[in-house]
């Protein structure tokens, strides 16, 4: 394929804030990021610009007992927000992009949970999309589980820098 791209980051590190500083900037950038914000995971719609909190208050324990609640270590994280996410990305799929971003690809999405919907609809456009390019942001304790799980026999580059992706 060619076109599936692996940025090594944590979410709120230095390397992942850049990142987001130069997807601001482009509008030929689409997809979601995972920014924290005021010590909280948010989404971020790169394309509308718009912001959702992702992390949920642990000390709330009517939130914590909600069943729309996913447990991932030690984050309670909102399952409405991913769907959000996910609707987003389905839509910006379908815009005018040169690069498509999923930010954030942790453990949760290893369990087959948060976006990873987004992620197998990401990967068949990649498929039949071959002048676009996919970048996946990967916790880098995660990456060989993602490339076993997701990726499979599928070329993939990894870049220290988005701006590396040719």
């Amino acid at each position: 394929m060619g076109n599936i791209y692996l940025y090594l980051a944590d979410p709120g590190s230095d390397p992942a804030i850049k990142m987001h500083t130069i997807c601001k900037s482009s509008p030929e950038i689409a997809g979601i990021l995972q920014p924290v914000i005021d010590g909280k995971r948010c989404l971020h719609d790169i394309v509308t610009g718009e912001i959702l909190q992702l992390e949920a208050d642990i000390f709330d324990f009517e939130i914590v007992n909600s069943q729309n609640i996913i447990k991932s270590g030690k984050y309670l994280l909102y399952e409405e927000s991913y769907n959000w996410a996910t609707k987003r990305a389905e839509e910006a799929l379908a815009s005018e992009f040169k690069l498509f971003i999923i930010d954030g690809i942790s453990s949760t999405e290893l369990k087959g949970s948060g976006m990873i919907t987004a992620i197998h609809k990401v990967l068949w456009t990649a498929s039949v999309s071959h002048l676009k390019k996919f970048l996946f942001v990967v916790r880098p304790k995660h990456l060989n589980e993602f490339s076993r799980l997701f990726l499979g026999t599928v070329e993939y580059k990894i870049v220290n820098c988005i701006t590396e992706i040719e």
